[in-house]
């Protein structure tokens, strides 16, 4: 009997009958059995019973998802979400045994028949083993996402939150559509007052540990944290400046300018006409908008504020700044007020 066949009959099985394996994630010296991530108490490995009933009902229903869908009692999102997990787990899961036997020492032949799989398909994977092992699959986006859960509590996972963690939206909603089929609370359109429009609403997508409900989320939004570590971050670029970079699983805290480098074009100067509205002096590297000519931007100044507007080059920057800010705001308004 195959692995698979015991997992499969320890669903219709009184006597429930599991196999549990260890891989490094869980502490193990090398990955070990089925599924790498352990079938036991860490829920984001292959799921086998998944992929069983799926292919069942694809015989019936002649692969019509929307049909197969509503017989698994699943939206057409959470059953799509669901595929491509599985998907990236079985590749991960491919690689993660592959990849142990070729430290052992096995060649192509021996790895493709231990593994049972045709070694042209083995060959392939060691060929593009950097692909594979650099991969941002929902599987490990539902680990690095339930770490920070369960250290942080609700954290906001919409808009953003994807570069952040490095991967795609569609790759981000199915890591989030695994955590939720393990019991945890992802909350949608939980709306939030913009502190600089007032009336406007931003709505958040929060991820939120198991029991958690969007009431409890609305009366606690001052809870809701990033899943970017900013204070961590602004801590690297300290001590790595000038050299800013792009982390594994987010960025650095931004880099600030000094309010010296800021003229403010106030009402009486035509800001009120220009309102929003930032120019930059050309050829200063750290202000550089790259190949764009225009880009909406925020700017931050003195490690404590920021510039926000439509940004663009002018060659007509007073002598002393590099920044020009158009402003509707008061003259006598001091440059940090505004």
């Amino acid at each position: 009997m195959t692995i698979d066949e015991v997992y499969l009959l320890s669903e219709f099985e009184d006597d429930h009958l599991a196999h549990e394996g260890r891989s490094k994630l869980d502490g193990a010296p090398i990955g070990s059995g089925r599924y790498p991530l352990g079938s036991g108490a860490y829920p984001f490995q292959h799921d086998a019973s998944f992929e069983a009933e799926r292919n069942k009902w694809a015989k019936i229903y002649d692969n019509d998802n929307t049909k197969i869908a509503k017989a698994m009692n699943m939206s057409t999102v959470e059953f799509r979400n669901r595929v491509t997990m599985n998907k990236e787990a079985i590749k991960a899961e491919k690689q993660e045994q592959i990849a142990e036997r070729l430290a052992k020492g096995y060649t192509p032949s021996a790895i493709a028949r231990e593994l049972n799989m045709p070694e042209p398909t083995v060959r392939y994977y060691i060929k593009n083993k950097e692909n594979y092992l650099g991969r941002k699959t929902a599987m490990t986006t539902a680990i690095k996402l339930k770490e920070l859960v369960d250290s942080k509590g609700m954290i906001d996972i919409g808009a953003g939150a994807e570069i952040e963690l490095g991967v795609s939206k569609e790759m981000l909603r199915a890591a989030a559509a695994v955590l939720s089929a393990d019991g945890y609370s992802v909350i949608n359109n939980l709306q939030v007052p913009q502190a600089t429009n007032p009336g406007k609403y931003t709505n958040l997508k929060v991820l939120a540990p198991p029991g958690t409900t969007k009431k409890f989320a609305f009366n606690n939004m001052e809870d809701i944290q990033s899943v970017a570590d900013y204070d961590v971050y602004k801590q690297h670029a300290i001590e790595q400046h000038p050299d800013f970079e792009r982390t594994k699983y987010g960025m650095y805290y931004p880099q600030s300018i000094s309010s010296d480098r800021v003229w403010i074009k106030s009402p009486k100067y035509g800001g009120t006409d220009e309102d929003g509205m930032i120019y930059l002096r050309r050829g200063v590297e750290d202000i550089s908008l790259g190949k764009s000519n225009y880009a909406q931007v925020r700017i931050a100044v003195d490690d404590k504020m920021y510039l926000k507007g439509i940004a663009m080059y002018s060659d007509d920057i007073p002598k002393g700044y590099d920044v020009v800010y158009c402003s509707s705001k008061p003259d006598s308004w001091s440059k940090e007020e505004v």
